[in-house]
Order: C-alpha cells, then sequence, then structure tokens
C-alpha cells in the first residue's frame, strides 16, 4: 500500500471541495437526459485536448488519421480513435501515461483481471481520485435510501488484501477528514474460510455488507448448504464480478438479504449503478461514453447484442428505469436492465410496474445472469 501524507490544511480543503461537489452530484441522476448529454459534449473537448497534448499514444493515433481535438464534437466521434485491448495497454504502458502528472501526484491501481484475466496498473491523478468519491454519491445515495441511514451504518468488507477499494478507501481516509459518525468499517480478507468470514459478520453484526459478486454467490450457497444461522446485513452489495441470478434470488427471498450491485472499471470509474428498485443500471454517461461494437469493432445496430468500448460483452437494454423523487418519480438518465429481466422484453409491463422507454446506450451482464464488473 502506498503512503499518502497530506497536511490537515490541504485535508480540510479537499474535504470541502468533495461535499460540495458530492451535492451536486446526488442531484445530476434526476437531470433530464438532455442536460446530461450537454454536459457529456461540455467535457468532451478538454478530454481530447489533454490526450492530444498530454498521452503518446492519443497524440500519434489522431496525427496517423489527420485529426485535432477539435474534429471530435460528440461522444459518437470517438469511434474515429482506434480501439485498445488490454495486451497493447501492458506492451506500451508509457504510451498511455499522462505527461501531465508526475508519479509523486498520482495514485497507482492494480486491475483484478476479471474479465481479460491481464493484470494491470492504472493511474489516476490526485484531483481525479478525490472526485471519484464525490461521483460516488450518486449511487451512495441510493444505498442509504436502502439501508434507511445515512450516518452511523456498520459497514463490512469483505475483500482481496489487495483490493482496489482498499486502495482507495486508503488515499481518501490521507486526503480528507472523514467524519467518524459517517461509518464504522470492518475488513476481512476474502481469503478467509467461510466459517470464519461467517464469525466475522456475526460478531460486526453489519447492516451492509461489500464483496465480489462471486464471493457472495458462493457464500450464500455455502450458508444455504451448512444452514448456519448468520446476522445477515439488511443490503449486500457487489462488484468486482458477476452474480448469477439464481444466487440473487437466493439470497433475497430464502435469506431476506437486499442484493445491490455498482458497475465500474479500473480505467474509468463508475459506469453506472443501480437504482432502488434494482431492475437496471443507470449510466453515468456525463463522465463515461459507452458504445456497442461488434468482433470486428464495428457498431452494431439497435437491438443487437455486441461488445462495449472496453470490449466487455453486452446485450442491448430495453428500458430507461426510474427513481424516486421525493412523491413522484421522474425518468433518469439512461439504463440497461438485468440480463434475467431481458427474456420480458416486449412483454407488456408487470401490473404496478410502469412501462419503460428504450435505452440509447445499454451495458451487459455475463452469460449467467450476474453483471461484468471490475475494480
Amino acid at each position: 500500500m502506498a503512503e499518502y501524507r497530506v497536511n490537515l490544511i490541504r485535508r480540510a480543503w479537499n474535504t470541502a471541495m468533495v461535499a460540495a461537489l458530492a451535492c451536486r452530484e446526488r442531484r445530476v441522476p434526476f437531470w433530464p437526459p438532455e442536460r446530461i448529454a450537454a454536459v457529456q459534449r461540455k467535457r468532451l473537448p478538454a478530454i481530447l485536448r489533454h490526450a492530444y497534448r498530454t498521452v503518446p499514444f492519443y497524440r500519434q493515433a489522431m496525427r496517423d488519421r489527420g485529426l485535432r481535438p477539435e474534429d471530435f464534437r460528440t461522444a459518437d466521434d470517438l469511434s474515429k480513435l482506434p480501439l485498445v485491448d488490454d495486451l497493447l495497454v501492458r506492451k506500451h504502458m508509457d504510451q498511455f501515461v499522462s505527461t501531465a502528472w508526475a508519479a509523486r501526484a498520482r495514485v497507482t491501481l492494480r486491475t483484478s483481471g476479471t474479465l481479460s484475466r491481464v493484470l494491470k496498473m492504472v493511474y489516476w491523478d490526485y484531483p481525479a481520485s478525490l472526485r471519484k468519491l464525490a461521483i460516488a454519491e450518486r449511487d451512495r445515495s441510493v444505498l442509504n435510501g436502502l439501508l434507511g441511514k445515512g450516518w452511523g451504518q456498520v459497514q463490512a468488507y469483505l475483500l482481496p488484501e489487495a483490493s482496489i477499494s482498499i486502495e482507495l478507501r486508503q488515499f481518501w481516509d490521507a486526503c480528507t477528514l472523514t467524519p467518524r459518525g459517517l461509518a464504522r468499517r470492518h475488513w476481512l480478507s476474502s481469503a478467509a474460510p467461510y466459517d470464519e468470514a461467517a464469525e466475522f459478520i456475526n460478531a460486526v453484526r453489519p447492516e451492509v455488507v461489500f464483496s465480489y459478486g462471486s464471493y457472495a454467490a458462493e457464500f450464500f450457497r455455502w450458508l444455504a448448504d451448512k444452514r448456519i444461522s448468520v446476522a445477515l446485513p439488511r443490503v449486500w452489495a457487489y462488484g468486482g464480478d458477476m452474480m448469477a441470478a439464481a444466487a440473487r434470488e437466493l439470497a433475497e427471498q430464502t435469506f431476506g438479504c437486499k442484493i445491490y450491485s455498482t458497475y465500474q472499471a479500473v480505467e474509468t470509474g463508475r459506469i453506472g449503478f443501480q437504482c432502488q428498485r434494482r431492475e437496471a443500471f443507470h449510466l453515468n454517461t456525463d463522465y463515461c461514453a459507452v458504445r456497442l461494437i461488434d468482433e470486428a469493432g464495428r457498431p452494431v445496430p439497435p437491438g443487437e447484442p455486441g461488445r462495449d468500448r472496453g470490449q466487455q460483452p453486452v446485450q442491448p437494454g430495453h428500458g430507461v428505469a426510474q427513481l424516486p423523487h421525493g412523491r413522484r418519480r421522474r425518468s433518469v438518465g439512461r439504463a440497461v436492465p438485468l440480463r434475467s429481466d431481458l427474456a420480458a422484453a416486449g412483454r407488456p409491463a408487470r401490473q404496478g410496474q410502469p412501462d419503460h422507454r428504450p435505452a440509447r446506450w445499454p451495458t451487459d451482464q455475463g452469460p449467467d445472469g450476474g453483471v461484468g464488473l471490475q475494480g
């Protein structure tokens, strides 16, 4: 683990900045899609200028194609740039590192290689890493709603010792003044035996547990087989890899534990998150553009399966879910449904539920019904 040394004044400034941004971020999912698209278009030139000026790979890629940053008008124009894969990045890491930030001013994260099976390092500059904490307010507010509380949460983390979540939490705690009453966090390596994990949960009595999806699935199957009494949390949140629909059903219907998930990659940060209905993933398209392609890298027409820009398999979505806002329900952003719900696509909405409008940028889950996550 890296050591971050930040003085008290800077930590106070960082805390104020994150708090101010978080107040805004929790409202972004309720913005009209047109406003979110406008923010995306506004941010596009800045990131392209940054890539052209400071990232050797993208500067050369644009020059080879006779392009300059001003030639990109919308996120769809990003298709003019070459697709990259994990092997290319790993072989030519120096070509993808921005020269704008010295090594001492960036956070080094190591991908899990969950889907690609390729382990690599990803660098985030300090300001962007702090903004990640504020952006997380979008899904954190949903989790708070599921728990019925925002402060004083008892949280348990069952993650690998080298988890990115642990690295980021160490960075955030070192760079901000985290209120003591916000949450009580407890950690246990996911390598520990399940009976030790059960004892850990009984001792901590968490209100929410965070783990990989595959870990959660196997843990609930183990509980069902062993018939052990465990003080399960109200919510079990997962990321990092997939959790099958059958495992979610076991956790929720047999053990009464709500399952919640977010969709992210180490390279991009949070791509999407579930709302309180937990029926779809709302995409953060103002921060991360999503494009569907086929195996040859060509855009796929609406209704056809493909892969997202990060080379993860995707299934086109069929709806934009809705989030509660006071006593009203308002359409929010773009969303992609869970694969277990795709079988019902094209049929009338279930009684008591609103119809869903077509989504523009869907993403995916894996073939077993879980959502393909990284990081």
